[in-house]
């Protein structure tokens, strides 16, 4: 979770990039950590009237030896159904216009529904390609992680998380 983008949303950075195969990850615990990440920002009344950005990095990801449908499923669900404040923007990242996932996107975006398909946009390219393209949505490098060409630390994470935990009333 990163600070605010220039509309007051939280920004949920999603990394995918290091699973490399389907062993790599643990389905229950990536989800249960995105339900808490969510649950902190459902407890801010004025995030549950902004709303809440997801980017998520896909470069490298091969959805072929590591794809995860159910986790998709649900993870969208979550997203869609489940949480008070509403999406308003999903961004996936890819390294190319090559990638498999593009082949699906349409699919994936008329399985979700009206909702979180007006909210998809995908941005191809390097790191620095992208940045650059969010740029253009109100997020900027403190907002991505710096494994990712952004400024924002696994520190600043920790600290965002507390605060909000500790807000008056909560």
């Amino acid at each position: 979770m990163s600070p605010d983008d220039l509309h007051g949303r939280p920004v949920l950075f999603i990394d995918r990039a290091g699973v490399t195969k389907a062993d790599d990850y643990n389905r229950d615990a990536w989800l249960r950590s995105i339900w808490y990440t969510m649950h902190v920002i459902s407890r801010r009344s004025d995030y549950q009237k902004a709303g809440y950005v997801v980017i998520i990095n896909l470069r490298d990801y091969d959805i072929s030896k590591c794809g995860d449908r159910l986790g998709a499923k649900k993870l969208f669900l979550y997203l869609r159904e489940c949480f008070c404040p509403r999406m308003k923007a999903f961004h996936g990242l890819f390294g190319s216009r090559q990638s498999p996932v593009k082949l699906l996107l349409p699919a994936i975006k008329v399985m979700q529904g009206r909702h979180i398909r007006l909210r998809m946009r995908e941005h191809y390219g390097y790191s620095s390609d992208n940045i650059r393209d969010l740029e253009g949505y109100g997020i900027g490098k403190q907002h991505i992680p710096c494994d990712f060409e952004g400024t924002l630390t696994r520190e600043q994470h920790l600290e965002w998380v507390s605060s909000n935990l500790q807000e008056p009333g909560l």
